[in-house]
């Protein structure tokens, strides 16, 4: 049987009010705190919910709910319910704020115990005017539209099923403010400093034994305990290691966290524009990490700073904008990387290899979707991640101009010759390389030659004066001895100049990353190669000593049929 260590009623409510973002964790340190200071009696959890029912932050239904220990279901899509009313026939009814207004409606919710849900969706109404009577109907269909225009009906993907429910609330550890984001089951053991419950039973014989000892441990810990100062509560604490279950509307995955926010930082996560950590969760989903304070340079980020709120996103969400039939071809679009800091050269090849297989007029219409996707709504490409520039690195794998003009240079390189000889432009502008059909970026950004420099431009350049590749992408030995070679170079070293640390640690790190699923014993801090200043050079060049090392004793190959390096077997 579970048992559950929370030093203090508080503690747990706590807790589950900080997990049902009812309040903001600032506000709730902020009045947690003055709480403290301002009531010298006995804390009650009683009395601290009167403290927020007062300040109007929470309606005691809410309060009633949470210790419960039920942290969920107080939003429904834009809607904040605060008071169940009552149910009448299938529906649950709720006095609700609409979070976007500001505006009180009355929330009328398709009761999953009464009634089917609609393909896995919970119907629920809004009532605008609660002092109306709602027009009375006898069709027994819960989804048309009623007559009454100040009432909508919509359908929530966000409302979880009674298993899950059951699955977030299966185990919860000690946790304090800071310490469980939305949805999260820690894993943890209560930490040192924490009061643990002593057993409650014990042996009879034992008992009598110790009676006398234990009366005078008592004695002699009441007499210290009177003489030091109880340690300090804490609040805001960030949590440690623990494993989050987390929902992101159809897709649900495990990420690690730990006490060094910097650990978000791997081969999958990134850093956008706003100083938001990213860490894709696959198929399209992305977990934001909101920090509250954040130094320059954004990748810069230390332990001390505070994970201070989780969204989730999934690009299923705009398959209403792209039609049918090239929205798996737009998404896996969207899944494959596009500069040289993130690029995963695997995922670059599936996605060449998918556009080829479907021939030139497709292809083109699913990078255009793409593109079309990305620069109608800029708020929306920046909480999705879209990038219309996303569609140069494929097309300039993809296609071939006819006329054999410099419109779309790639820098080709034979991976076989004694000192690699560079083919194409200047490789400062075209730092795109393919090199036994991997390919590969020098530096972390990339352009166009000629006149086609925009998306647009592009495109149209690709649809009018281009051809397919002969072949797909088809890599012939490990990119760990092909990117050894290639940095080895002296043409290399004296084409890049200065640029040439930065490109050799990215090409090291871009190369493992095909690999990282197939060799064994990976250095799991490979990725500290991006760190490619002089004083970390010696401790770089000894991490991919030792990924050549395990790549040595191996024969990885290209499989066709999976689309992924393997080990031959």
């Amino acid at each position: 049987m579970s048992r559950h260590p929370w030093s203090t009623d508080i503690d747990r409510f706590l807790a589950h009010l900080l997990a049902s973002q009812l309040i903001p964790q600032s506000k709730l340190e902020e009045i947690y705190l003055q709480w403290k200071s301002e009531y010298t009696g006995r804390r009650h959890l009683a009395v601290f919910c009167a403290r927020l029912v007062e300040t109007d932050l929470l309606t005691e239904w809410q309060c009633q709910q949470l210790q419960e220990g039920k942290y969920w279901g107080f939003f429904i899509d834009d809607y904040r319910i605060d008071e169940y009313l009552r149910t009448d026939d299938t529906h649950d009814k709720y006095l609700a704020c609409e979070t976007s207004t500001g505006q009180r409606v009355i929330l009328e919710v398709q009761s999953p115990a009464i009634a089917p849900l609609h393909n896995g969706r919970l119907a629920y109404r809004v009532n605008r005017a609660p002092g109306t009577r709602q027009p009375e109907t006898n069709d027994p269909d819960l989804t048309p539209p009623l007559a009454d225009p100040q009432i909508s009906v919509f359908f929530s993907d966000s409302i979880r099923s009674k298993p899950e429910r059951n699955r977030m609330l299966a185990e919860l550890s000690s946790v304090t403010i800071g310490d469980l984001p939305p949805g999260a089951q820690p894993r943890v053991h209560a930490a040192a400093d924490e009061p643990l419950d002593s057993p409650r039973t014990w042996p009879y014989v034992v008992k009598a034994g110790l009676l006398s000892i234990v009366l005078a441990v008592v004695a002699i810990g009441s007499v210290l305990w009177l003489r030091t100062a109880p340690p300090a509560e804490k609040v805001g604490n960030l949590y440690q290691v623990m494993e989050i279950g987390m929902t992101a509307n159809r897709v649900e995955t495990e990420v690690r966290a730990t006490r060094g926010p910097s650990q978000w930082q791997d081969d999958r996560a990134f850093i956008d524009d706003a100083g938001r950590i990213r860490y894709p969760l696959g198929s399209g989903a992305y977990l934001i990490v909101h920090f509250d304070d954040l130094y320059e340079p954004p990748g810069n980020i230390l332990p001390q700073d505070r994970v201070t709120a989780f969204d989730f996103i999934h690009f299923d969400d705009l398959r209403g904008e792209i039609h049918d039939d090239v929205l798996p071809l737009v998404k896996r679009i969207h899944l494959a990387s596009f500069n040289g800091f993130n690029l995963q050269p695997v995922q670059l090849i599936q996605t060449v290899n998918l556009l080829h297989s479907v021939g030139k007029k497709k292809a083109i219409e699913a990078l255009t979707s793409y593109y079309n996707l990305a620069r109608s709504d800029t708020v929306r490409a920046w909480r999705y991640n879209l990038d219309e520039n996303r569609i140069f690195l494929l097309a300039r794998l993809l296609f071939v101009p006819e006329d054999g003009s410099g419109e779309m240079a790639i820098v080709h390189l034979d991976g076989q010759a004694t000192d690699l000889q560079l083919q194409g432009n200047q490789v400062a502008n075209f730092p795109l390389i393919l090199i036994d059909d991997v390919p590969l970026s020098l530096l972390s950004g990339f352009r166009t030659a000629g006149a086609a420099r925009s998306p647009p431009d592009f495109l149209k350049f690709c649809r009018n004066s281009c051809r397919l590749r002969s072949h797909p992408l088809t890599p012939t030995r490990s990119p760990i001895k092909t990117v050894e070679s290639l940095i080895q170079s002296k043409r290399m070293k004296t084409e890049l100049g200065n640029s040439f640390l930065l490109a050799k640690a990215m090409l090291r790190v871009q190369a493992t990353r095909c690999v990282e699923d197939v060799l064994d014993d990976l250095p799991a801090d490979y990725q500290k190669q991006l760190n490619c200043n002089l004083v970390s050079a010696l401790e770089t060049d000894g991490t991919w000593r030792s990924i050549r090392n395990l790549d040595k004793g191996t024969k990885v190959h290209w499989s066709i049929a999976e689309q992924v390096f393997k080990l031959e077997k």
